[in-house]
């Protein structure tokens, strides 16, 4: 992270690896802790935490905090480093900080949505508008969506777009925000929890992780060391934003909460009633759990190291998980931040196989993705 810039690794209908598709169109990087991507009109966006210079200051040449490039091609049409600052208050008076951008989302080739959180250990977070087209991000937040991390401000996980509307999580809250007026039109709490994640499933419905709910001694501090009061939860929310399930985890399951701890990884199955997510509290994991929403059925570490057949990349599992829309292979990226791996695994079957790896030069992955997800016979589903 502080080291190195980014990089894109792009696998092509014949499944073959591409591991600098970005350098050698573009004869440059990317940019600093690369975060997440998003298609929509012919288009690839990209953001990084750092933009050109990494965290630490050090300056590494790469082409910024905003890059949109060519879908088909990876011919870079725009880049910006595009720092941006939130208003954050502290005992010594309010100070502009510089936010980290972490995740985005488009609803138009014209306009999208950047979820943040503030360089200064991440004590605050927000979403705010983002022209697509000029790369200009807005100065202020979407109301309601800005607020002390974990707690009340944007939730450092992927927001997912849906019939025109964007879900996100915030503090112990999912909140619906309305893409043609940028207003939050839906919010359900559930106090002394956490929200780690959301995915949309097969059926078209949004599947939200929540914690158990849980009393800390002072402030939650930056690995959660939380006293648990009761089960976690998943949420299922319908097109408009409604509840229309809440269904309640084994006990076994007990997620990460500290200030620091990455999200769950939550991905979903595009054909199948399946989530995957990691299920301990651990601030690192080398186990993953699924989850059938219509069955209620769980698989306890069902992704573990000991199924893999090379540990060259680590076994931590680190990112965002993936399910292929059309084989249903599960992709997981692993790493031993130094090194990383892509394993893919059977999972049509009650117990997982790993059928192949693919190793990553890169220490980090951010996550796997398909371009499936970016459709409008997906989004509109």
């Amino acid at each position: 992270m502080t080291t190195e810039n980014g990089s894109i690794v792009y696998f092509d209908q014949h499944m073959r690896c591409h591991e600098r598709v970005y350098e050698e169109v573009n004869d440059n990087e990317i940019g600093n802790v690369l975060q997440d991507m998003y298609m929509i009109g012919g288009r690839i966006y990209f953001i990084t935490q750092n933009g050109r210079t990494s965290s630490t200051g050090t300056t590494l040449n790469g082409d910024g905090r905003f890059v949109i490039c060519d879908a088909h091609t990876m011919k870079r049409i725009l880049a910006r480093d595009m720092p941006f600052y939130a208003q954050v208050a502290s005992s010594s008076g309010v100070k502009p900080t510089l936010c980290w951008p972490q995740h985005i989302v488009a609803v138009s080739p014209e306009k999208g949505y950047i979820q943040y959180s503030t360089s200064d250990m991440e004590s605050h977070s927000g979403i705010r508008t983002v022209n697509l087209v000029s790369g200009v991000i807005a100065t202020t937040d979407i109301p309601d969506t800005y607020g002390v991390f974990t707690k009340t401000g944007a939730t450092k996980a992927r927001m997912t777009v849906s019939r025109g509307k964007v879900f996100a999580g915030r503090g112990n809250s999912v909140i619906v925000i309305d893409s043609a007026t940028d207003r939050v039109v839906r919010e359900h709490t559930y106090p002394d929890r956490q929200v780690k994640d959301l995915a949309k499933g097969a059926d078209g419905k949004i599947y939200a992780v929540f914690t158990g709910e849980f009393e800390i001694d002072g402030d939650l501090g930056y690995y959660g060391n939380v006293v648990w009061k009761s089960p976690a939860m998943i949420v299922a929310f319908d097109a408009e934003g409604e509840v229309v399930s809440e269904q309640t985890l084994p006990e076994t399951v007990k997620l990460r909460t500290g200030t620091a701890s990455p999200n769950v990884q939550l991905c979903a199955s595009f054909r199948q009633p399946w989530l995957y997510f990691i299920g301990k509290s651990d601030f690192s994991a080398t186990e993953a759990m699924r989850y059938n929403y219509e069955t209620g059925q769980v698989d306890w570490d069902y992704i573990t190291a000991d199924i893999d057949g090379n540990h060259e990349g680590g076994s931590l599992i680190y990112g965002y998980m993936g399910v292929h829309p059309t084989t249903e292979q599960l992709w997981v990226g692993k790493s031993s931040y130094t090194n990383s791996r892509i394993h893919l695994y059977d999972v049509s079957r009650s117990d997982a196989v790993e059928y192949g790896s693919y190793y990553q030069k890169k220490a980090s992955p951010a996550g796997v993705d398909f371009a499936y997800r970016f459709t409008e016979e997906w989004i509109n589903r």
